[in-house]
């Protein structure tokens, strides 16, 4: 059989013994043919040919990252807040999740479907903690988030305890972030006030506004952020519909300047 390769305007044909020859064998044919020009454009279809297949690779792992986080998502619990700190200034205590109970249910579960989550830090300016986490599947396909804070200088704490405060407190509000971890409040025992508790969005309303958000190209800690939140499932239900609204506004206008600047 011969195989035909394009060289400039010219076809130059290949002598081959068998029915197909991978590009490398291709190659290595030219060479010994004196085919210099053959060989260049043969290395650009092995290099272009190896780009895509990375580009599929890729996009496979990614399709599988997202599947173990539909399979984990499903099977998250509703995280209770068993820790209290009063904050100064203020008449109620103020409920929270402990780090080590989040990662004590949220750590076997990631494993399960072949995730965990991984911590980095800096803390070289002294005004600001910054927590970039990260969610890997074993596949390889990552993705990284981060916050940041101010050292946590209540109740008398020196430099190094502010700093690790405010870092565990990054990690936890980042744990419930990537993972749309809803929580609610162990009232166990306590007495209630007046005052009617707030009503959060449920769970599936917290993964749908993840979902918005990531599907518009945003980013989920930047709009809890702007939203003044912890995480997501923090959004009360008289907000959900108002959030929704700020999704689509922010897609609508990351949109038109996305075509102002092709045109």
């Amino acid at each position: 059989m011969n195989t035909a390769v394009q060289d400039g305007g010219n076809i130059v044909k290949l002598e081959t013994h068998t029915a197909s020859l991978t590009i490398p064998q291709l190659i290595q044919q030219a060479v010994l043919n004196g085919n210099t020009d053959i060989v260049r454009t043969l290395l650009d279809a092995q290099e272009q040919w190896e780009a895509n297949e990375r580009k599929k690779q890729e996009w496979e792992a990614k399709k599988r990252f997202y599947r173990a986080m539909g399979a984990a998502k499903a099977e998250l619990p509703i995280m209770t807040k068993t820790k209290t700190n009063r904050i100064e200034g203020q008449t109620k205590d103020y409920k929270y999740e402990d780090l080590a109970d989040v990662v004590k249910i949220a750590a076997p579960l990631l494993a399960k479907h072949g995730l965990y989550v991984t911590y980095r830090f800096d803390d070289t300016n002294p005004d600001r903690v910054t927590v970039y986490g990260m969610l890997t599947h074993v596949d390889g396909y990552r993705e990284e988030t981060s916050l940041s804070a101010a050292p946590d200088l209540s109740g008398g704490k020196n430099t190094i305890q502010a700093k690790q405060s405010a870092i565990t407190y990054l990690q936890r509000s980042l744990l419930k972030g990537i993972l749309g971890l809803a929580a609610a409040v162990d009232d166990d025992g306590q007495a209630h006030g007046n005052a009617a508790p707030p009503q959060f969005i449920t769970q599936k309303q917290a993964i749908e506004l993840e979902t918005l958000i990531k599907s518009s190209g945003g980013d989920v800690t930047k709009f809890c952020a702007w939203a003044k939140v912890e995480t997501l499932d923090h959004i009360t239900v008289d907000k959900f519909d108002v959030a929704k609204q700020s999704i689509s506004d922010t897609a609508a206008r990351r949109q038109a300047a996305s075509k102002k600047e092709r045109n």
